[in-house]
């Protein structure tokens, strides 16, 4: 209905300044009505443009670009203003640190009650996305990865849901003896040596995992790939190998010197430790996973 009042009210002063102009220049009855029409044709497309701008789900990406907060549609209000947010965030137009607005002036702006700017704050503070300072206000969060512990995902695919770019270091690829207990998990043929992978990940070039893999010695053809920034996902898909669950076990320790220098960090910074028994579809362990992460670069799902 706002629209279409709008529109009328442009469609009314149009035609009040044609009455004047034609009036002056004593142009022909024909000709006002010609450009009438093409008045009529113009707002009507401007009626339909604003129409798909108001309405479009905000799901969509058109939505994501051009959304405003709407209470003709399903989404509630909270949680489109939480989308609209966390978009912003993700595409770096509120930086991390930067503060936001109070929640009256979210609530004035976005014409919403301040109940509704709370409930989306606190969504995004639950997803890690804001950082809520008592008697600071409202800030945005250091990007950190969202990781859910029950799920098998890719360290590339957790950084590209987050818009950030993943990279990796190989620090060590070799063959070794395994332990009694590597061989009795990995369910190890005598004689056979685990083939050992050890790299650094980044995220936007940050280091933020020191991840060390244990495969069975059929995995050698890994020596003949670039695992440089190299989704290990991808390779092991390349070869028809689908990394499918896992078990996992996590703990904190304490960086020793050597894991400081690796991750950039202080000596005895807090580092948690997942310890992985990884599967492919076929329930068959195609390795051992470590992964020694700074802790405040992760949201963790449970």
């Amino acid at each position: 209905m706002i629209f279409l009042i709008s529109v009328l009210t442009y469609d009314i002063v149009l035609h009040l300044l044609l009455v004047v102009y034609f009036f002056v220049s004593n142009q022909s009855v024909i000709q006002y009505n010609t450009y009438c029409q093409y008045i009529i044709y113009f707002l009507f497309i401007i009626y339909i443009f604003m129409q798909m701008y108001y309405n479009v789900n905000s799901n969509t990406l058109y939505g994501r670009l051009f959304m405003e907060l709407n209470n003709t549609i399903a989404t509630p209000l909270y949680k489109q203003l939480e989308e609209k947010l966390q978009h912003e965030i993700e595409t770096g137009e509120r930086p991390a640190g930067s503060r936001l607005p109070t929640e009256n002036e979210l609530s004035e702006t976005y014409h919403v009650s301040r109940v509704t700017v709370r409930k989306a704050l606190a969504g995004l503070s639950e997803l890690g996305y804001l950082d809520r300072k008592s008697g600071k206000g409202t800030f945005v969060a250091e990007k950190k990865l969202h990781r859910s512990i029950t799920e098998v995902i890719s360290f590339t695919d957790m950084c590209r849901m987050m818009n950030a770019t993943a990279g990796a270091k190989t620090i060590k690829i070799a063959l070794e003896e395994p332990s009694e207990r590597e061989i009795k998990e990995m369910s190890l043929k005598p004689g056979e040596k685990i083939l050992v992978l050890e790299r650094i990940r980044y995220m936007d070039d940050e280091p933020v995992i020191i991840e060390l893999n244990k495969f069975p010695e059929s995995f050698s053809f890994l020596f003949g790939e670039d695992l440089n920034d190299t989704s290990l996902f991808e390779v092991l898909k390349k070869h028809n190998i689908i990394l499918d669950h896992s078990r996992k076990t996590l703990d904190i320790i304490f960086a020793s010197p050597q894991e400081a220098k690796a991750l950039n960090i202080n000596k005895g910074y807090p580092l948690l430790r997942i310890k992985s028994t990884i599967h492919d579809v076929e329930n068959t362990i195609t390795n051992l996973c470590q992964q020694l992460c700074i802790g405040d670069k992760f949201t963790f799902i449970v």
